[in-house]
This record gives C-alpha cells, structure tokens and sequence, in this order.
C-alpha cells in the first residue's frame, strides 16, 4: 500500500514539474518574453557607475526621490583622530553632488537614525546622540533632533 502511495505522489510531481516547465515556454524566441516578441522590442540594462567619496570613506543611509540620491559619509580623519558624518544630494540628471550644510556644532556625536524627502524637495533626518554621565557610568540617555533640509541644502530647522 505504501509503495503506491509513493508512486502516485511520485507521478503527480513530475506531472506537476512538466505542466510549469511548460507554461514556462510561452512562445517567442530564446531569450525573448512573449510580450517582447510580439513587439519586435528588446530591453538590455547597462549600468552607470559614478564615484562617490574617497579612499575609507563609507556612504550609508542611501535614499532617492525627485530625480535625487540622499545619503550621508562617515568620515574619519587619521590626523585629528576625529571623525563626521556629511550629508550629501546627488542630482542624478547632472552628476552634480552638493554637501548639505548640516549644523556641526548641534549634531556633534550624532548619528543618523533615519531620513526621508518630501514632494518639494525637503530632506528630514533624525539625528540620535548618546550622553553618558562622566561621574555615573551607568547612567546615559539618548537626544533625538530632528532637522529638515531644504531643497538647495539649507538647513531650514533643528529640532530637539
């Protein structure tokens, strides 16, 4: 009983695998859809590459909208041992990359969280900083701002 069992399930798969391999096949040419046939069309993507940054440079936080890539570098400098976090706008149409001018001095020790465009060209991102207390190490808290760029760069408003 069980030997059939196996040989029914067995004969039912392979009837199954012929039916989708042939659906598979929806006429056209070797290569083509059949929608693509039909049209006479063919579509082959060929990517674009661009340089973004230089040597240990990381871009992270990578975002599009508008005909626009937004993203932020981390930066380290090996002489000051310190280390910034930029924001960048990269207009896809003329190559053109512009630093978004992020207030330094408020988003000291931040890091980015989170950013999102609007329709009008705006960037909003979410900037978290941890502060620990010098005299308790146990105690620490996080400050989220939240700061909107406009479309040229400008930032419009820091928000605590």
């Amino acid at each position: 009983m069980k030997k059939r069992m196996k040989k029914a399930f067995a004969a039912c798969l392979a009837l199954l695998t012929a039916i989708s391999l042939a659906a598979c096949g929806s006429g056209g040419t070797e290569g083509d859809s059949g929608e693509q046939a039909a049209a006479g069309d063919s579509f082959v993507y060929v990517p674009e590459f661009v340089s973004a940054g230089e040597g240990n440079e990381r871009i992270s936080n990578v975002i599009g909208a508008g005909g626009k890539l937004y993203y932020s570098r981390y930066i380290f400098d090996e002489a000051t041992q310190t280390s910034r976090q930029p924001l960048f706008a990269y207009d896809i149409a003329t190559a053109e990359e512009t630093e978004l001018k992020v207030d330094a001095e408020a988003v000291d020790g931040a890091y980015i969280s989170g950013m999102a465009p609007d329709n009008e060209g705006n960037l909003y991102v979410i900037w978290v900083r941890s502060i620990w207390d010098e005299n308790n190490p146990d105690n620490w808290h996080q400050d989220t701002l939240l700061a909107k760029y406009s479309a040229d760069g400008e930032n419009t408003f820091l928000q605590d």
